[in-house]
């Protein structure tokens, strides 16, 4: 696959550790992937937050939502894997968004968001919000929107695997923080592999499916986290059962996180 070099080693797992539900907005269900009580967030850094969230086709125009709040202090993705969505910056404009696309917000010194009337969508509705943190220097940044549509995201295709690269090289999503962001479809019995910054470090989330991570070919399965250790080369292995997941990786900051709620300062 892509962008592996002869020269790199290995890239290690620290662990794996499961997701859990909870609610979020007024109710909605979602798995939250981190923060957790298992998952160190200095060992994810600059990652934050980590929300797989569902919902039916055609959802309830009534029924329980994300009303408008605010943030500051880190970017968010918010990336739909099938379905339709939309939101509302601060300025009352409505931002649409479909599967296979993705919203960047950087939120920066304070913005609020939501409370978009419902989209009617065709089919189930699925997404991952990210919230990757921004370094001390970056805080007081002035809030930014970017809609990057399913065609505008760069393919990497060979022998039953296809990366889709959301953030990094050839991908117009913009952060403020280096980062490497993967949505990764593996066949049965195929391998991958992707070089990784070796200062870069993160997590890889398993959407569906399982594989075998790393030199020891450690074993996660849906919905569980592979939390990444050293190295550069990253190597996936699946076996009689195919593969989907989100690599998420970036330059640490090292800082302090003072978390309250939406604000990171």
């Amino acid at each position: 696959m892509k962008k592996s070099s002869e020269l790199a080693t290995d890239r290690t797992v620290r662990y794996v550790a499961d997701s859990f539900t909870t609610l979020e907005g007024d109710g909605v269900p979602i798995r939250r992937a981190i923060p957790s009580r298992t998952i160190r967030l200095e060992d994810v850094d600059p990652m934050l937050l980590l929300d797989d969230f569902q919902a039916e086709a055609d959802p309830d125009p009534d029924g329980p939502g994300f009303p408008r709040h605010p943030h500051r202090g880190f970017e968010i993705i918010t990336y739909l894997l099938s379905g339709r969505g939309a939101d509302v910056d601060d300025e009352g404009n409505v931002q649409k968004f479909e599967g296979g696309g993705l919203q960047k917000i950087t939120a920066g010194a304070g913005m609020e968001h939501g409370g978009a009337p419902r989209e009617r969508s065709d089919e189930p509705i699925r997404g991952l919000q990210i919230w990757i943190n921004l370094a001390k220097k970056d805080k007081k940044l002035a809030p930014e929107y970017q809609v990057v549509s399913p065609n505008e995201i760069p393919e990497v295709k060979k022998d039953g695997v296809v990366a889709r690269v959301l953030v990094g090289e050839g991908s117009p999503t913009r952060l403020h923080t280096p980062t490497l962001f993967l949505d990764v479809k593996m066949a049965a019995k195929k391998e991958f592999e992707w070089d990784i910054p070796e200062e870069f470090q993160g997590y890889i989330y398993l959407l569906e499916g399982e594989a075998l991570f790393g030199p020891d070919g450690k074993l996660a399965k849906n919905t569980q986290m592979v939390i990444l250790g050293d190295g550069e080369r990253l190597k996936v292995r699946t076996s009689k059962l195919g593969v989907r997941f989100l690599l998420a990786a970036g330059q640490p900051h090292k800082e302090p996180i003072r978390w309250y709620g939406p604000f990171v300062d």
